[in-house]
């Protein structure tokens, strides 16, 4: 309880609003996203893109593809039952 589990940076940039980012280490080393021990959030699974912000979640039958303009099929809200 009370854990970090991370910390906020900034590269700079502009941004359409709030959003996050991740990234992982394993045994002191940088992991990827859908690399051979996958990022698997409540369900949903990365998968990355051709280039870096092109990737998408998949969950089930669901696909969430990244978009840069944050339009409202992008979005995932949690359900207040989940």
């Amino acid at each position: 309880m009370n854990d970090r589990i991370g910390h906020a940076s900034c590269e700079g940039g502009v941004s359409t609003g709030t959003h996050l980012h991740f990234a992982r280490k394993y045994n002191g080393e940088w992991v990827t996203a859908d690399g051979p021990i996958p990022f698997i959030m409540d369900g949903w699974r990365v998968v990355a893109g051709e280039k870096a912000y092109e990737g998408k979640l998949v969950r089930d039958d669901q696909e969430i593809i990244a978009d840069p303009l944050s339009q409202a099929w992008s979005n995932i809200i949690r359900d207040e039952n989940e």
